[in-house]
């Protein structure tokens, strides 16, 4: 039986970055094409786990002329991960947030 290939994407700019994330989506994504982590709401594309089948639907909306993450979002079987079981898991919120910023760089780097 072939084994389910999978990608995890993450933004280059998550200092406090847990990779015990990947950990956690892997034994979440199930069938899901993707296992994304949803912090206040907002889901989290850049520190997710996708799997194989993803790639040729994102492939296909850049054909379309769609690069949007969420448009990307929207047209997988997405399986968010929500905060509490982040924190469930021992991960840290802030484990996902990026350092947009000089200030969240400081904040997110501050011991």
């Amino acid at each position: 039986k072939p084994r389910a290939l999978f990608v995890f994407v993450a933004a280059c700019d998550l200092p406090r970055f847990d990779a015990g994330l990947v950990a956690l989506l892997r034994s979440r994504i199930g069938p899901c094409d993707v296992a994304v982590p949803s912090i206040a709401g907002r889901l989290q594309p850049l520190a997710a786990l996708y799997s194989a089948n993803a790639f040729p639907i994102a492939a296909r909306l850049l054909d379309r002329g769609k690069r949007s993450m969420m448009a990307w979002l929207d047209a997988l079987n997405v399986h968010q991960v929500e905060e509490s079981v982040l924190l469930a898991n021992r991960i840290a919120l802030e484990a996902v947030a990026s350092a947009n910023t000089p200030e969240d760089f400081v904040r997110l780097t501050r011991p």
